[in-house]
């Protein structure tokens, strides 16, 4: 599986098993599991979409045992 950013880090692509998959910036901090946006007990959200800024960009990306891990700017 490879993942790579697009330069301006608005969306991130996931390439496995011949497929692409692709994914906005703002999607994927909006559906993060991290302690900032979900409760850790019973995984609620703590933000709504309005609070997740339009510019908001992705500055890293790579695939752990975990899963994705996504670093935004």
């Amino acid at each position: 599986m490879d993942v790579s950013i697009q330069k301006d880090g608005n969306f991130l692509t996931l390439d496995a098993d011949g497929n692409r998959h692709r994914f906005h910036a703002v999607w994927l901090r909006d559906n993060a599991w991290d302690a900032e946006t979900r409760a850790l007990g019973n995984g609620q959200k703590l933000i709504a979409l309005r609070d997740i800024s339009p510019e908001i960009a992705i500055s890293q990306a790579k695939i752990t045992a975990g899963g994705l891990h996504v670093v935004f700017a």
